[in-house]
């Protein structure tokens, strides 16, 4: 019996092995960025595979001579048949759980191809949701080409860690791909996507000068078109809705010598629908309590000037910000899906196809600004 079970045993265990189809890391190529344009009835899909290896050694030591990415391009008549033609090119398995942002020119959504885009990337196993989401004027290999500075990995670079500097004197919030494809499906049905474009003008190092990514404004888009793009001065007031958006700079007099500056380091912000809809049309409040420090001080004024200035221009750049977007038919600050979400009953009064009547006498908005401390001076100029 007892030599029956050994032989038992001996025939079972080789069928009990688990790794007989894994795949060692250092086999595997890492997808890091995918960019994807549309032009002449064709996609063009750019692939950006990273080394990994330089991950450690770039964040404790900054510059490696080594090569900290590979740039893979191929066409077809669809995404899978374009990325199907880069695997044929590739020496080993690519693997795309590390996919980390994905680039749409704009002439991909203008031609009504950003949906089956979409749709290919959320089924396929590999993918997950985490991945930033961005919008391009530009050729994509010179986006794709931007390293970060002082020769660290590009998990470090902009595109692929827009959280840490977004939150800084910006005015435009990261988007992953789950929030866009809940923005597309929910009313109004508008996508707000950062704009990103580069620069070699800013940085330079002793090799010369770097390239580096730049947002510059938001892209407002619906799953077959893109409806506007806006600059960052056009979106002044939507960094004072965001919450996220810390350390903003706040300048409460004309730019000059003589001018105030605030830094707002704490935002609270509501966004409230009011219960009564006149004349078919609902109204919203937008109330922000800020507090910040003072930064510069180019002239003596009074701390209670200083709050009154700061409060208006923070509600004139809401305000102004609102009625640019409205006067390209846009609903910048999402009030169709507040009151979808607050009152579906009074929504489904007003809206048509997902949109809301708006006026510039929609909004109404309240600002109270608390500052907390004049830096490391007294509240009053440096010199006299």
């Amino acid at each position: 019996m007892i030599k029956k079970i050994c032989i038992l045993i001996i025939m079972i265990t080789p069928l009990l092995t688990a790794c007989w189809d894994s795949h060692e890391p250092e086999r595997q190529m890492y997808a890091h960025g995918l960019g994807v344009d549309y032009k002449d009835n064709k996609y063009t899909v750019y692939v950006q595979i990273i080394n990994l290896s330089l991950l450690a050694k770039s964040e404790s030591s900054g510059g490696d001579k080594k090569i900290k990415y590979e740039l893979g391009k191929a066409s077809g008549n669809s995404v899978e048949e374009a990325i199907i033609k880069l695997y044929r090119s590739t020496q080993s398995k690519v693997f795309w759980g590390h996919l980390n942002y994905i680039v749409f020119t704009t002439s991909l959504i203008d031609q009504d191809s950003l949906k089956p885009v979409v749709d290919y990337i959320e089924r396929y196993f590999e993918a997950h949701y985490r991945v930033w989401m961005y919008v391009c004027n530009e050729p994509l290999e010179k986006i794709l080409k931007t390293t970060s500075i002082l020769g660290m990995s590009m998990e470090f670079t902009r595109l692929s860690n827009p959280s840490v500097t977004t939150n800084k004197n910006f005015n435009v919030a990261p988007v992953d791909l789950r929030n866009l494809s809940i923005a597309l499906d929910e009313p109004p049905y508008r996508a707000l996507v950062p704009l990103i474009t580069y620069s070699n003008d800013t940085w330079e190092s002793n090799e010369g000068e770097d390239s580096v990514i730049k947002f510059d404004g938001l892209a407002v888009l619906s799953e077959k078109e893109m409806k506007r793009i806006f600059n960052n001065h056009e979106i002044a007031g939507y960094r004072w809705v965001k919450e996220e958006f810390t350390n903003q700079e706040l300048i409460v007099q004309p730019s000059g010598p003589e001018n105030i500056g605030l830094l707002i380091n704490d935002m609270k912000v509501k966004v409230k629908p009011n219960s009564n809809i006149k004349n078919n049309s609902p109204s919203f409040e937008i109330e922000v309590k800020a507090k910040g420090s003072i930064t510069h001080m180019g002239t003596d004024l009074q701390l209670n000037k200083i709050k009154q200035k700061g409060e208006e221009v923070i509600k004139q750049d809401i305000l102004k910000t609102f009625n640019t977007a409205l006067e390209s038919d846009i609903d910048i600050y999402n009030l169709s899906n507040r009151l979808y979400k607050k009152n579906l009953k009074q929504w489904n009064k007003v809206q048509e196809k997902g949109k809301i009547p708006l006026t510039p006498e929609s909004l109404h908005v309240s600002v109270d600004l608390f500052i907390k401390d004049s830096g490391g001076h007294k509240m009053e100029p440096a010199f006299d």
